[in-house]
């Protein structure tokens, strides 16, 4: 079997033979040059393999390249070098013909800008784009490939404060009426107004049905946005995790006492014995401060006597 190199030379002598000796550095490739992860091959649009190097196995997609790239018989060349020597495939790169000078690089057009990081307060968007063909014989090097901007810089909208509490209990509680109250003493230690309550449900009362459903957003103490409105907050996706505390402490990772699904219903009957016992031998539903999905109230499984904080809501 001729080797990899031999035979790419074979076909790039046949593409020579018909138009180098006419003008030989600005020879149109017709089609398209196609890299292959199915045996390696140069394929042009009606299915021929021009080039074939033996491989194992696919390798992975196709490397499919318009036929505007190519402008000469040596950007050809320069790019199933680059593919050669910076990829997976099967190629092996074979030196530039003798005729060939100074290629510059060539780039694609840019991509669109990805989307924002963040929904205000700032955040960035990307665009990339790609070699089309590679500097050549000292040719001028490739542009910037990602560029980056700001997006989103307007301030999030106002709304309602949660905010997951700075001290940890055990699951005696004290029912849901002494989490309010724990909530309410922290909102007012750290000089947040308004009436908080605990995100928690029991045997007999849902978050759901403790709580107001509101319309405005929910917002972190350092003023990010968690979620548009009550519906928002109940899908199971947050815009930002609720992880920081009453005093904008943020980058909080720890359990929190829930007992509540995500769409604010109950999780089990008798949480901690309707958040009342402390012993070891009990477990319920928590939550995770780091988590955006669902996680966020109904991911954890904490035994009633150790601690985990509280998600504080304004109302």
């Amino acid at each position: 079997m001729l080797s990899k190199s031999i035979v790419l030379v074979i076909y790039l002598l046949f593409v020579a033979v018909s138009h180098v000796f006419a003008n030989p550095d600005s020879v149109v490739i017709p089609g398209e040059l196609r890299i292959t992860g199915e045996g390696n091959g140069l394929v042009f649009p009606d299915g021929s393999i021009q080039y074939k190097a033996a491989t194992e196995g696919p390798i992975g997609p196709p490397v499919i390249i318009p036929q505007d790239t190519f402008k000469s018989i040596c950007d050809l060349y320069a790019v199933v070098n680059f593919i050669g020597n910076n990829t997976s495939y099967n190629i092996k790169p074979s030196a530039l013909p003798s005729f060939c000078g100074v290629g510059n690089c060539a780039v694609s057009t840019w991509s669109d800008w990805s989307s924002c990081s963040e929904v205000c307060l700032g955040g960035t968007q990307f665009r990339t784009r790609s070699i089309t063909v590679p500097a050549y014989n000292g040719g001028a090097s490739c542009p910037i490939l990602e560029e980056s901007q700001s997006c989103n810089t307007q301030a999030c909208p106002p709304g309602k404060t949660i905010f997951v509490s700075s001290q940890k209990y055990t699951g005696n509680l004290g029912g849901i009426l002494g989490a309010n109250a724990k909530c309410q003493n922290l909102a007012q230690q750290a000089g947040l107004s308004g009436d908080f309550k605990a995100w928690l449900s029991d045997d007999v009362q849902s978050a759901s049905q403790l709580l107001i459903h509101s319309s405005e957003p929910y917002v972190r103490t350092d003023s990010q946005l968690i979620a548009y409105n009550w519906d928002n907050l109940v899908s199971g996706k947050l815009l930002k995790p609720i992880n920081c505390d009453e005093n904008n402490i943020c980058q909080i990772n720890d359990n929190v006492w829930s007992n509540t699904l995500q769409d604010g219903s109950k999780a089990s009957n008798f949480p901690c014995y309707n958040w009342s016992y402390e012993q070891s031998s009990y477990q319920t539903y928590g939550g995770s401060t780091a988590s955006l999905d669902i996680g966020w109230t109904i991911g954890t499984n904490p035994y009633c006597n150790t601690k985990a904080r509280l998600y504080c809501l304004q109302q």
